[in-house]
Order: structure tokens, then sequence, then C-alpha cells
């Protein structure tokens, strides 16, 4: 801290006129009650004391271009000398000369004869001194200054992305450039996806001079519009990505719930396996006609269509898909040689009773959102949701989904590059991430692509009906993209006939003139030490449950119990359930 509490019971609040402000100075038009705010409707901004400045240390508000003190009650940069004040940067001697070796220069010009005085660290922050307190008002790089006047960028900025409908706020960046010896304004605002489609360029522009012109009285020397994620992430709009990121997935499952061939293990083993799979043409052809009558993409239908399909295998109503994102939004990037990829996490919600084409309409609205916010790093995004880390599964999701816009990616074509042979060779996958990853690119028959599953969870058998059921509910959406996401096919002629007639064929020839209890009675007789009831690390013998249920039977017939009567059993399932089920038939009951 630069200045400490003064001889007050509590920190002191005042409303200082905006205009004076942006003039570059503090006139004080009330002292107000606490901390509450002044209005800034009624042209007045709060202002609130840090206090007074500490033993053995000095503090100076500075006009920032000229380095010359400013007067009290005036605006300049806070500069700040003494013994808590570090020595500058670790092996950045010319930014430590720049920060933290600052010296005043005198207004006469006049060069200092002996010691030229301490030496000051910039902060960065502007200030003013009133009645020997401190008021901190805003940061340097927050004001614009152009024909003399002081503008803040924040105010330009709100107005501009405020202009128009399609704009969206936190989308501007105002700033001053020199041209001609004057400073001239320049605004610059990045476009979402969504309003890339329909743009009108030169309307924007009159839109946006005419709201600045109209509000600050000041004509914008250029206006630029730049594609999605262009512009850099400064302190405050990382800050708001990140918020974006913790509402997205505040509250989303902590690990996805399929059906799998065995249980989650304690601790990934990061084991796996691969199997291909083929979208034909015309299947493709449909889903693209979907996708273009929705005014959405391929790649949105197909994550429609796996949360759909995880839905249907038992995954719920709320889970999260990963993907790969190439990391090039801006157009200087695209020829550049590297590895830009970023991953993103994409919250679906499918129901049953939605149609398919309502659940690609939400799909189509979080994706084009997350696009928008893909310059946070995966790995900040993590850490700013805090997820429940576990050794069994990875964060935020288990599921991934990618299409490669670059056709055979995934089917191991060659690329055609300017003087580069370069020949993908097809690997093995032996290596798993995620649960289950879908990777899949264009191809002249369609789509191809590989279906990764981590072996720890998943035969490849499995794996195989995964896949195969995919490209089921693909054909299905393609044909009728109205359908209820519960009708959607996810089984073959064969399987369903499989599960709906073959699993139910459970009659078994016995004989006809001998009970349960007699068969039951008969085995114990001639295999009394054979395992008759498995319960957890218990085995109960064929004898020994028959000597429990006879004792029970003895006591439910002292009770009352013989033909006719009925018995309630409730017991979880269990030796236990077994031996009272039996006691109650050796007691003649039911």
């Amino acid at each position: 801290m630069a200045a400490a509490a003064g001889a007050f019971d509590a920190p002191r609040a005042v409303a200082v006129s905006s205009a004076d402000l942006l003039a570059g100075r503090v006139v004080v038009r009330e002292q107000l009650d606490g901390l509450e705010p002044a209005t800034e409707s009624d042209g007045f901004t709060t202002a609130v004391s840090w206090g007074c400045v500490i033993a053995a240390h000095d503090l100076r508000i500075v006009d920032p271009e000229t380095r010359q003190e400013r007067a009290a009650g005036q605006v300049g940069e806070i500069w700040l000398s003494g013994p808590s004040v570090a020595a500058g940067f670790w092996r950045k001697p010319e930014a430590t000369e720049e920060t933290f070796k600052a010296r005043l220069v005198d207004p006469t010009g006049a060069e200092p004869e002996r010691d030229p005085g301490p030496d000051y660290l910039r902060t960065g922050d502007l200030g003013a001194l009133l009645d020997g307190e401190l008021y901190v008002l805003g940061r340097i790089k927050d004001m614009v200054i152009v024909h003399g006047r002081n503008l803040y960028a924040t105010d330009l900025e709100t107005t501009a992305s405020a202009s128009h409908a399609s704009l969206g706020a936190d989308r501007t960046i105002a700033f001053s450039v020199g041209e001609d010896s004057e400073e001239r304004l320049v605004l610059v605002h990045e476009l979402s996806q969504a309003a890339q489609h329909d743009l009108d360029a030169p309307g924007l522009f009159q839109v946006i001079r005419a709201a600045v012109l109209r509000e600050h009285e000041i004509d914008p020397s250029a206006i630029l519009l730049v594609r999605p994620a262009t512009l850099p992430l400064s302190g405050e709009r990382l800050a708001r990505e990140m918020a974006y990121w913790r509402d997205q997935l505040q509250g989303a499952p902590t690990a996805i719930s399929l059906p799998a061939d065995r249980s989650r293990p304690a601790e990934m083993d990061y084991r796996g396996g691969t199997v291909p799979f083929e979208i034909p043409a015309d299947i493709v052809s449909g889903l693209q006609a979907l996708a273009r009558s929705r005014g959405a993409t391929l790649f949105m239908v197909l994550q429609a269509a796996f949360a759909a399909l995880l839905h249907r295998l038992g995954g719920g109503e709320d889970m999260v898909i990963g993907t790969a994102v190439a990391g090039r939004p801006r157009m200087e990037l695209e020829a550049l040689a590297g590895f830009f990829v970023n991953t993103l996490a994409l919250r679906h919600r499918p129901r049953g009773e939605m149609r398919f084409t309502d659940l690609l309409d939400a799909t189509r609205a979080m994706v084009l959102s997350a696009f928008e916010h893909q310059a946070v790093p995966f790995e900040a995004v993590v850490e700013a949701v805090r997820p429940v880390r576990s050794l069994s599964h990875a964060p935020l999701f288990q599921v991934m989904l990618v299409l490669q816009n670059q056709d055979g990616a995934a089917a191991g074509q060659d690329l055609d590059l300017p003087d580069v042979a370069v020949t993908p060779v097809a690997v093995d996958g032996e290596t798993a991430q995620f649960d289950l990853s879908l990777d899949i690119a264009p191809a002249a028959a369609g789509l191809e692509g590989s279906l990764s599953y981590a072996s720890a969870l998943f035969d490849a058998a499995t794996a195989q009906r995964l896949a195969a059921r995919f490209g089921l509910l693909l054909a299905g959406i393609a044909a009728a993209p109205e359908t209820l996401v519960a009708a959607l096919p996810v089984m073959d002629t064969d399987e369903r006939a499989l599960v709906v007639s073959g699993f139910n064929a459970t009659a078994v020839d016995y004989p006809r003139d001998r009970t349960v209890l007699d068969l039951f009675e008969a085995r114990a007789g001639t295999q009394p030490d054979a395992v008759a009831v498995v319960d957890g690390a218990r085995q109960v013998s064929y004898g020994a449950l028959a000597s429990a249920s006879r004792r029970l039977g003895r006591h439910l017939i002292g009770l009352g119990v013989g033909p006719e009567v009925m018995v309630g059993v409730c017991l979880d399932r269990s030796a236990e359930l077994i031996v009272s089920l039996l006691g109650v038939f050796q007691a003649g009951g039911a």
C-alpha cells in the first residue's frame, strides 16, 4: 500500500464532478455519508480516500508525459519512493530503469547541480492529493487524451459497444494515436461469431461514429472491425472470460456415467484402443442439409448427435463434451507453422422429449458462445472452475469429439503442402486420455474417423458397438431430424430382435411334478459342499443353506405358518434373503 489511514474513524468519501475529472482536476462537490456512492447520472463520481502517506515515504502526483509534479487537487500519475518499494525487476534492467528509477523534472528545465533527488516507482495509477490524503482515480491506460481532452477509454468503449444490438458488450478497445502532431481516436471492435454472417460494415461504422459523437462530442478518426478472438486478453477482459467459463461449467457433473464393461478404477492407467468407423456420403449430405437449414455447421450437428447418443446410453441430461480448436483466430496465424490448439469444454443438456432439431438449436447457440471465449487456455479454465479432482478421470470432461477440417486427416491420406511431402502414418492407438474420444474428418466416401476408448472401462467389442450406434443415430437424424431424441435409432434390426426377444427367451425345461423346494433339497443332498450363494466376500454352500432354511421353517411353523399362509419378506439382496424365502417354503407358506 502506498498510503495508510489518517486520523479518522472511517474512510472519507466525497462526490467529485465528473466533468472536472475529465479536465484533470478534482473538485469536491459533497462530503458523502460513509461509502454511499454518488449518482453518476447527476454528473458526480464517488472518490474514496486511501489515507495519508506513511512515515519515511514520499508520494508525488506527477504529469506522466512531462514528469513534472502536479499541484494538490490535480490528477496525475502516483509516484512513490521509500523503504517499502522494491528495487526493481529481476534481471530486467531496462524495465527497472523505466518503472523503478523515475525522476522528477524541474518545471524550469534546469538540471540539478548536486543530488538529483530520490528514485520513484511509477505505479501506473491515476490519483490526486486532497488535504494530504490520497485518492486513487483509475489507471493511466484507462485514459485517452484527444485534442487536449481526457477521456476515459471505458466510457468510449461502452458507448461504441452499446450503439448497435449486433455488436455485443465488452468487445471494443479505444485508444489514441499520433497523426500530424495531433492525437486522434481509434476504435477497434471485435465481432462475434454470429455478427460475421450478416455484416453491414458501412452501417455499423455510421452507427458507432454517431453514438460516440453524440455522447462524447468527439469524432473517431478510424473504426476497425476485426474477427472474433483477435483482441488481446487484457486483465479486465481475461477476468470476464474466466467469469464466463465459471458460469458455463458451474454445477456440471464431476464425471459422466456410462454403462461400461468394468467399474472405473481408482486411478487412470491411460491404456486404450481404437476402432475405425465410416459415415456414408449420402448420410453426410443429409446432415449438411440439416445444418444449413438451421444456420448451423456439420460440427454442431455431430456434437448434438454425440450428446444425444450419450444420453440414450445412460449419460444423463447434463454432460460436458470436450473438443479441440485450431487456436488461429487471427488471419496472420493461419499460415504460421506451430501448435496453437486449445481445448474447449462444451456443456450439453439433452432430454429425451426434445426434438433433435431443438437440441441442435441449443447446441448451436452454446457452441457459438464458447467459440467467442476460446482465447482462454484450457488449463486456466480448469483453475477457474476448480472441479472436483480425481486420479480416476480427467477434469471437466471425459468424452471428446473432434472434427478435423483437413480432408482425410483422420483417414491417413497424404497432405498437399507446397514443397513438402507429408504422409500420415497410421498408429495403433494403445493409449487413451479420455473414456471415449471421437476423431472425425471429411473423406471422399463421406466421413471417416476413429473411436478411442479407455481399456480399463471398455472392451473393443463394446467400442465397436458404440461406433456402430453413432452411425445408426446419424442415419436416423439425416432421415427424420424432427424425431424425438428418445426415439432416435441406436440399434439395428438384429440387435433389437436380440434385446426384445432373445434376451427374454428365458424358458427352461424342468420337472413339472416337483417344486422349487424339492429341486433345492435334491441338489443339497447330492452336492452339499457346492457353492449355492455368493454374497460379497461370503460363500454359502447348499448344505449350509439347507440347514439354515430348515431351522427357519420350523420356527415359522411354530408361529402358525402353513399352507395358504402369506409371509412378508423385506430384506436386501443377500444370503439371508435366500434363507428366508426357502424357510417360508419349508414351512409350507407362500
